[in-house]
């Protein structure tokens, strides 16, 4: 069975990336992402189960329970399939269009990001952030959604 042998921390796309590469960004974002989404069904007393699950299953679990909404369980399922892609087609990059339609469906579940620009100004994001900012943006703002979410339901959350 394959599960996370650390426990996720914020930042981790960051730190265990120091050259900041954008496949390396968005596959530890996606473990972290699928490590908290597990630790919100154990809450639940599914025990180790849900770690077979495939993610689509573990986001739908969640859903639920009320851990998430459609909207952010929409968004996470779009992240996986922006993963997906990334990982599983050689020679795929992810453009700025990409990821600026991608946080649409985070704005839409009604993430909190820092500045507004990032989801509602296409020019101004793609120049202020670019495409590693707007992931980043969005990784960050779900690892503190699913902390939020754990801390609320009886978890010990993460830091």
């Amino acid at each position: 069975m394959r599960k996370a042998k650390i426990k996720p921390q914020f930042d981790m796309w960051l730190n265990q990336n120091p050259q900041r590469d954008l496949i390396v960004t968005i596959l530890v974002g996606h473990l972290t992402i699928e490590a908290m989404l597990v630790e919100l069904l154990q809450i639940k007393n599914h025990g180790e189960t849900p770690w077979k699950w495939p993610f689509p299953k573990k986001v739908e679990r969640c859903r639920d329970y009320d851990f998430v909404t459609d909207d952010f369980m929409n968004a996470l399922i779009q992240f996986n399939n922006l993963r997906n892609d990334y990982s599983h087609i050689l020679g795929h990059e992810i453009t700025f269009n990409d990821a600026f339609t991608l946080i649409q469906y985070f704005a839409s579940a009604k993430i909190d990001f820092s500045d507004d620009t990032i989801h509602l100004d296409k020019s101004k994001s793609e120049e202020w952030y670019g495409t590693e900012g707007v992931i980043i943006e969005i990784l960050n703002n779900t690892f503190f959604e699913l902390n939020t979410a754990i801390t609320t339901n009886g978890g010990s959350g993460h830091y």
